[in-house]
This record gives C-alpha cells, structure tokens and sequence, in this order.
C-alpha cells in the first residue's frame, strides 16, 4: 500500500462523519501527466475531458500539466475559459462556437454550413451513435475542418496496435495531408501505461505533419482513485444459507459508470480475532433496490459493523454523479496533495 493510500486509508478512519468518502491521489494524477511530458512528443497535445472531474481545485491543479481541455457543455466551459488552453468541443453547441479557441465537433455532414471552427467527428463503429460514418466525408470536408475526431472505437487489450490501424485508415481516406489536427479521443484504460507511450510515440513519428490530441480521463484517474465506505449491518439470511453485509458505500449512489476493474478490501479494525470467513456473501449499498449489489463472493472475511471497506481503482465519474437518496448521504470528496488531505 503506497504512502498517500495510507494516508486516505488514516483519515477516513478518523472520521465522525457517517457517509463514505472518495479520495483521489493528485501526486499520481500529476505524475502521470509528467510522464507524458517527458516523451517530448512535439506533434502530441494532451487535453483533460472535464466531465469526468469538473472540479475548479482539480482543474487548477492539473492546468500546468495539459495544453488544453474537452468541454461538451456550457457549464464545463465555464470552468476552463479562464484558461488560455486549446478549447475542443465534443458537442456540437452554438454557444460554444461564440469562442474562437473552441474547436467544435459536428457530427453531420449538414452541419458543416453552419459550423465555423469545426471538427469531424468520425464514427468508426456501428456500435455508437456518436460521428458521421467515414464513407459519407470527402477530402474538401476535412481541408476546411479544423480536425478530425474520433473517440473509444471498442479497442480491446491491444488498444494501441488498433487505434494506430484507424488512424491509417483514415489518413488513407483523405491522404495524409488533409489533415491538420487529429483527436484521438479516449478509451484508453486496456493498455499499460508503457504501451500507451510507445504507441502514442510510434503514430506522432509515423505521421509528423498532423497534431494529434488526447483526451485520458478514465485512464489518468482510475490507478489513483478510492472510495472509502463502512459496514454498516450484518444478517444471516438461513433460508439461502446467505450472509448479507450491508455497506454506507452504495453502488447506486456512489459507484455509477465504474466498471469490473474496481477491487474492494475490508480493514477489520473491531478487534475481532474470528479468521473463520463467511462462505457465502453478498455486500451491498443502503438503499431498497435489487441491484445496488457491491460484491458477491464465496470468500469474505469476518467483519464486524464499523469496520472499514475500500474500493479502489475507481474513476471520478462516480464522483461526479455522486448523489443523496433517501436519507443515504452523497459522499465526500477529497484530494492528496502534496501529500497533504484536501476536502473539495
């Protein structure tokens, strides 16, 4: 356990509050950044989405790092536009387009007349409902756009080798001159931060007259991100030979748009020295409903009410939809800093 997970893992304990806590390492948030930077990739900008952490300390604090921002909405514009960054827009809003630093994404050919600054956003897959489909753009609707975007195309554990294959086929498309911007969008989270680089590395070299852009979100904030929750009740159900362990951590409420590589452990700090562990259990949220499930398991350790639970690998859209509901609180929000707790 690294020395900020011990710090969150001291200051949730020392808690009164009752609600769960989120904690995100900003010290491994900037690191990764820093890692990026120092590649040195002089054709790569590297944008941070703000949906996925509109927080004005967050920003503040990554602004140094990044050349620019992801905006899809006005209040995420209102965020960044103090900012002297690279603005793209990934919704095709009117009142984004007002700006001149905003880059926006149209995603019909019919709307190229109405656009000024605008970008093509490129739908490689019949899976999403987002882009015009590469077969409908021609070489004149990319030399008048200020780029090309496409975004999460589906990419397995080989995100790098596939995403490297789009961006030939569509610099073929138009030939590699008709380009001038290109953004790779996200999606990255499948690759290791190593091939990440490599294969960021290998498509700026191998097509040095085009930028391209990034967009990490879940990636940069998903190794550095926690959320901190109690056992709030224990029950044998005997009818289903079930031990049910009831969480102040709900999935429903706290845990929205997080997927399997979440990883959960139990601190037991009642004192008990019971090592018998339950062999049929279920962990869930506070809430009525049938899916706010947290964990199923055959393998849980005996916990007493109070002790602590931990899900890391957690992103911050969960923390963006983070909400209340009936009488089960939002959680609380916090930083490490400087290896410092900051609550926001």
């Amino acid at each position: 356990m690294s020395k900020n997970t011990l710090l969150m893992l001291k200051d949730f304990s020392q808690t009164k509050h009752t609600s769960p806590s989120y904690y995100f390492d900003l010290d491994g948030i900037k690191r990764f950044y820093q890692s990026i930077n120092d590649r040195k990739i002089s054709n790569l900008k590297v944008l941070f989405p703000v949906k996925s952490f509109p927080s004005k300390y967050f920003l503040e604090a990554i602004n140094p790092y990044i050349d620019g921002f992801d905006i899809s909405n006005a209040n995420e514009l209102s965020l960044v536009e103090k900012y002297d960054k690279i603005l793209w827009s990934s919704s095709p809003m009117n009142y984004l387009a007002q700006d001149e630093r905003v880059i926006c994404d149209i995603s019909d050919i019919s709307m190229i007349t109405q656009a000024k600054n605008y970008s093509l956003r490129i739908n490689l897959s019949e899976a999403s409902r987002f882009g015009v489909p590469l077969s409908e753009i021609n070489r004149e609707h990319v030399q008048d756009a200020a780029g090309v975007h496409i975004h999460n195309q589906g990419w397995g554990k080989d995100v790098m080798d596939e995403l490297f294959n789009d961006v030939k086929k569509i610099t073929t498309h138009f030939t590699e001159k008709g380009i001038k911007r290109f953004n790779l969008g996200g999606g990255f989270s499948n690759a290791t931060l190593s091939d990440f680089l490599a294969g960021l590395e290998k498509i700026c070299n191998d097509f040095p007259d085009i930028t391209f852009f990034i967009e990490p979100g879940r990636m940069v904030i998903t190794p550095n991100g926690f959320i901190f929750g109690r056992v709030s009740n224990i029950q044998n159900v005997n009818s289903q030979k079930l031990t049910r362990v009831t969480t102040t951590i709900s999935p429903l409420c706290h845990l929205r748009w997080e997927f399997e590589s979440a990883k959960i452990k139990f601190f037991t700090t009642t004192g008990s020295k019971k090592t018998t562990a339950y062999k049929n259990a279920i962990v869930v949220g506070e809430t009525c409903y049938e899916g706010d499930i947290l964990l199923k398991t055959e393998n849980l350790p005996l916990l007493g009410i109070n002790d602590i639970v931990s899900v890391s690998n957690v992103s911050s859209y969960g923390a963006v939809w983070n909400h209340a509901f009936n009488g089960i609180e939002k959680a609380q929000l916090k930083l490490v800093d400087g290896g410092e707790i900051v609550c926001i």
